[in-house]
């Protein structure tokens, strides 16, 4: 159990969990405070946290990464497969990825990212709140997504290679010039996008290929941009 005291912590290189069941949390999350007073900045420099092992939990911090194309705040699975991480009422500013889930070869299963916030999607093509790469049996729900740039950012992308069980669902998009609420790049199978709300000049979803998916129940308001993708039509 590991608490971290308010502050700012800056690093200059990324803090790997290998450890099984450990709980990385703010003082704010203890004492059920909604805004993080603590903050874990890389700077551009490094990944801030790598997650290689099953059953953690992160939850109450900001991370912020400069904006930096090169660098995500948290990946999970890098150089192991994970089960049961669990990230809640964090705050990220947003470098390449906020969180980038099943890194390479590895796979991020049974993954809940809930009550957290992606701010500043602003850099180039490509960026997103949540990268979702290798996983499997994920639920996104409860997050809110902010830019307001021009750039065609994501705020939750969806790769091929992502396998049954994802779940997005009552997460809030506020793309105020343009980018794309929930990218499906591919033939990901049954991927379940429910209740989610869309405004702004943003694209709120873009399917490329259906295989499988399910979303129903999602809105747009503000005259958000393009039309409302529903892949089970």
């Amino acid at each position: 159990f590991v608490v971290l005291l308010p502050g700012h912590y800056d690093i200059t290189s990324t803090l790997t969990m290998t450890k099984d069941g450990v709980r990385l949390v703010s003082w704010d999350a203890l004492r059920g405070r909604a805004a993080p007073s603590v903050v874990v900045d890389a700077n551009g420099t490094c990944h801030c946290v790598d997650v290689d092992a099953d059953e953690i939990e992160i939850a109450g911090i900001r991370f912020a990464n400069s904006d930096n194309n090169s660098y995500a705040c948290i990946r999970v699975a890098v150089a192991a497969d994970t089960i049961g991480v669990h990230i809640h009422d964090c705050l990220f500013a947003v470098g390449l990825h906020g969180i980038y889930l099943g890194v390479g070869a590895e796979w991020a299963q049974d993954v809940l990212i809930e009550n957290c916030t992606f701010m500043m999607l602003d850099n180039t093509a490509a960026d997103a709140g949540i990268f979702m790469n290798l996983t499997t049996r994920c639920v996104v729900r409860h997050n809110f997504f902010w830019s307001n740039v021009a750039n065609a950012v994501y705020g939750i992308s969806v790769a091929d290679a992502s396998q049954p069980g994802t779940i997005i669902c009552d997460n809030d998009f506020q793309f105020q010039q343009a980018g794309v609420g929930i990218y499906r790049a591919g033939t990901s199978v049954d991927v379940s996008m429910h209740r989610n709300l869309f405004s702004g000049a943003g694209t709120p979803i873009t399917v490329l290929a259906d295989g499988g998916d399910h979303a129903v129940e999602n809105y747009t308001a503000d005259a958000a941009g393009g039309a409302l993708v529903d892949a089970t039509t």
